[in-house]
């Protein structure tokens, strides 16, 4: 249920130190939602792959899956004030979008512009949700990008009823501190070191799975991009530091065990975590220098193994 209040520290407060993380990778915020932590660079990338993969534009399945996620999320979490309702809105709107890592954005009469954007299509599926949320009314939606990072959007009178987001199942679980040292470099960037992050609701990649971008070309894709990142990847017969660094880290559930076979990779994890599957198929490839395979054995196990037979001389 939406909180309804008029203290000024909202249940977006929250938010911003409320993120938690469970003992397999979960991360949650303080309503339960899952979130993934990406490296901006890498998603940029990974989309783009998406596309290559897919071969078709995927521009406004992600616009309209961010949309309605977002919509689904603010509407349990946005509070509704009694008095000065939008413009107290739009002010928790816009410290949702630094702590978020998504960049800033001004309403002008006619747009919105959003600076520091990651992805165009993203940034105007995430704003375009609050808008319908905080004006309660159906836009049509188009956006232009303007350099680089720079995205002007533009809502125009749709005269469809008002859909009812649905609900989002919340994960349990996630009861850890996520000791992240994320900081704000201003303009709406979240920093690790010296990457730019930003935080993505987990079913933005369910809705895009059923509307032609499934599963397997998402595993695909980010298989492909991670093979390209440019960091030494260190393998001593134990996956576990691999793990923390590139899965729990960032969201992704951690396989619950691993087994062996003769040079194949058994990991026990749901098929929900595709996106976790590419970053371990990746890694399977660079640490044995050729192309692999990902298979599902069942609803919970997937076998990395080579692609083609090592022919003995």
């Amino acid at each position: 249920m939406a909180v309804e209040s008029d203290d000024c520290e909202s249940s977006l407060a929250e938010i911003e130190s409320g993120f938690r993380i469970s003992s397999e990778g979960v991360i949650t915020d303080a309503f339960g939602i899952r979130w993934l932590l990406w490296d901006a660079e890498l998603f940029a990338k990974w989309w783009r792959k998406l596309g290559d993969v897919v071969d078709l534009p995927l521009g406004r399945k992600l616009a309209f899956a961010a949309l309605d996620v977002e919509k689904s999320i603010l509407l349990e979490q946005l509070p509704k004030y009694k008095f000065w309702r939008k413009k107290r809105q739009w002010r928790d709107i816009a410290r949702r979008w630094e702590l978020m890592g998504w960049g800033t954005f001004h309403n002008t009469d006619n747009r919105i512009i959003i600076a520091n954007s990651i992805l165009d299509s993203l940034s105007a599926g995430l704003i375009s949700a609050a808008s319908e949320i905080i004006d309660e009314k159906t836009y049509r939606v188009r956006w232009e990008s303007v350099g680089s990072d720079l995205v002007h959007v533009i809502h125009s009178k749709d005269n469809r009823p008002i859909p009812t987001p649905q609900p989002l199942q919340p994960w349990g679980g996630a009861n850890l501190p996520t000791r992240l040292s994320l900081t704000d470099s201003g303009g709406g960037k979240l920093q690790i070191e010296d990457s730019r992050h930003l935080w993505i609701p987990f079913d933005i990649f369910e809705q895009l799975a059923k509307s032609g971008a499934g599963y397997q070309e998402q595993t695909e894709a980010m298989c492909r991009v991670f093979m390209q990142v440019e960091e030494q990847i260190i393998f001593a017969d134990d996956w576990t530091p691999l793990f923390e660094k590139y899965l729990i880290s960032h969201g992704h559930v951690m396989p619950k065990s691993v087994t062996n076979i003769g040079g194949d990779f058994n990991f026990e994890l749901p098929k929900s975590e595709h996106l976790a599957v590419g970053i371990l198929q990746a890694c399977w490839q660079r640490i044995n220098g050729r192309e692999s395979s990902a298979n599902r054995k069942d609803s919970n196990n997937v076998i990395i193994t080579s692609k083609h037979e090592i022919v003995g001389i």
